[in-house]
């Protein structure tokens, strides 16, 4: 019972954190040129918000999801780096080439832990999905299939919507649809339990160039600033 009340103090003094540092910064001013630039990627391309809501999920808080990532997102080191290592991959597996890929920047190791556990879902769950299994078989041909999905927005689309859909599952609603809750377990790992998505979610390790600044941020606060904007632009 002494640990559940230490642990819900020191959650409550988390939440105070997250919300002060949240109110005190405004990334449009922080990175005026990627936060620009990412705003304008989904404001140019309704098809995202239409494919999300047509898969059962809440277009805003996904997009808010990956927003920070877009930020990130470099298209000629994108294209360099798949070019270089998408061969490794396919031919070898994640122990040889595990590369961040596409706009919301994922890697083959995410995609596949994403696909064991969204095949899971498709097995356990009473209810209808939006899609069916993935192959997970380690061979070339699977991993090959899996580069082409990571390699489109289309395919990440997909991936994004499972990830929603197998936290929901694993959580409660309260925590699965809280859009800072969501871009820390993206940010940090989905696997992780809720105490350590929330305590490593909560640290600013993110930066939106490719050198590392003197200043990093919490993705989730940049996340839930996005999202904030889109709710009250609607």
């Amino acid at each position: 019972m002494k640990t559940k009340r230490i642990w819900c103090f020191t959650l409550a003094i988390c939440s105070i954190f997250i919300a002060l540092a949240t109110k005190a910064q405004d990334y449009r001013i922080v990175y005026p040129e990627s936060y620009g630039n990412a705003v304008a990627f989904f404001n140019n391309a309704p098809w995202i918000t239409d494919t999300l809501a047509r898969y059962g999920i809440n277009p805003c808080v996904a997009k808010a999801v990956v927003f920070p990532e877009v930020m990130r997102y470099s298209a000629l080191k994108d294209a360099i780096e798949v070019r270089a290592l998408k061969v490794l991959y396919i031919q070898y597996g994640k122990e040889y080439a595990n590369f961040s890929v596409g706009q919301f920047q994922m890697k083959p190791s995410f995609a596949e832990e994403l696909e064991l556990a969204w095949n899971q879902l498709v097995d356990s769950s009473n209810s209808p999905l939006p899609f069916g299994k993935f192959d997970t078989a380690p061979s070339a041909t699977a991993r090959l299939e899996r580069v082409k999905r990571l390699e489109s927005v289309s395919g990440q689309l997909k991936y994004l919507a499972a990830f929603i859909k197998v936290m929901q599952a694993r959580f409660n609603t309260d925590t699965a649809s809280s859009t800072w809750f969501l871009a820390a377990a993206y940010n940090v790992g989905f696997q992780k339990s809720e105490q350590e998505i929330r305590k490593q979610g909560s640290m600013p390790y993110f930066h939106a160039g490719t050198l590392k600044p003197s200043q990093c941020h919490c993705y989730a606060h940049i996340a839930l600033q996005y999202f904030t904007e889109q709710s009250e632009n609607r």
